[in-house]
């Protein structure tokens, strides 16, 4: 009878030393789980601070205030309107990019025989004579 006794009082004290040791190691875990949550909040506090800093640091700077544009003209001078002769000049000399006419026009080469004078427009070179529309 003895020696149940002794085993029943020993897996007492086993039982009651794994629950203190199970106790022990929950709170462990909980003390862990707050450490980390607080740590998490710290950074996640810092991380926010030195993304406004860095915002505040890299903001660009104000525009001006728009002023108004007055439509009024300031003068009555207007820019005088180039002459242009009529009808084209006959073609007096040519490179890789156009044609140069009697009249000083230029004609900038397009496809084929098409060229565009500087006077705007489209004109054909036929025979060294430009038609133009």
């Amino acid at each position: 009878m003895k020696s149940y006794r002794a085993y029943e009082y020993q897996a007492k004290r086993d039982n009651a030393h794994a629950i203190t040791q199970r106790e022990y190691e929950e709170k462990q875990s909980r003390d862990l789980e707050a450490m980390k949550s607080s740590s998490q909040k710290y950074y996640e506090a810092q991380r926010t601070e030195q993304i406004a800093e860095y915002v505040v640091a890299n903001r660009a700077p104000p525009l001006p205030a728009v002023q108004e544009i007055s439509t009024k003209p300031t003068s009555s001078y207007s820019v005088p309107k180039p002459s242009v002769s009529s009808t084209p000049g006959q073609i007096v000399n040519c490179d890789g990019a156009g044609c140069w006419d009697t009249n000083g026009t230029r004609y900038n080469k397009g496809a084929g025989d098409t060229y565009f004078p500087s006077t705007g427009g489209v004109c054909q070179n036929v025979g060294g004579q430009m038609n133009c529309s």
